[in-house]
């Protein structure tokens, strides 16, 4: 049965907060993972964006992205915003399912769903994340 996974973060990674001029603080210590999450934005290093490009993921737009680090005063050019242009919902996220072709989707205000067939992909390259079966992470 088909079914899709969240990708949660490692909880060693950075914290960031977006500034008024659009780049991106580190407010909190931690490492600049391939996916940051950052309230409401998604971050994937040009590493991962490759990666998503070469499965020919399509229904993202990808974006420059600058980190800045206030401890040294430097910014940081090594990732990229990405946008999942579908928002989904409950009621809708089955749609991501129905297929063998790698997909990802968005849900609610920066939460990363993937397919079965993208999870397995991304778990041959990166060992760090945390897959949470569909919404088990969520109270009901």
């Amino acid at each position: 049965m088909s079914t899709y996974y969240e990708i949660d973060e490692p909880e060693d990674s950075a914290q960031l907060y977006e500034l008024k001029d659009g780049r991106f603080q580190i407010v909190g210590p931690g490492v600049l993972y391939d996916i940051l999450l950052v309230s409401g934005y998604i971050l994937v290093s040009e590493r991962f964006a490759v990666f998503l490009d070469n499965l020919k993921i399509s229904g993202i737009r990808l974006e420059s992205a600058v980190i800045y680090n206030p401890a040294n005063k430097k910014e940081i050019y090594t990732h990229q915003k990405m946008e999942v242009l579908k928002k989904y919902n409950k009621k809708n996220m089955n749609q991501i399912i129905d297929s063998t072709i790698c997909k990802i989707a968005q849900y609610g205000n920066g939460c990363i769903f993937v397919n079965a067939p993208l999870k397995t992909e991304i778990e041959k390259v990166y060992k760090d994340y945390i897959f949470h079966h569909e919404f088990s992470y969520y109270a009901e």
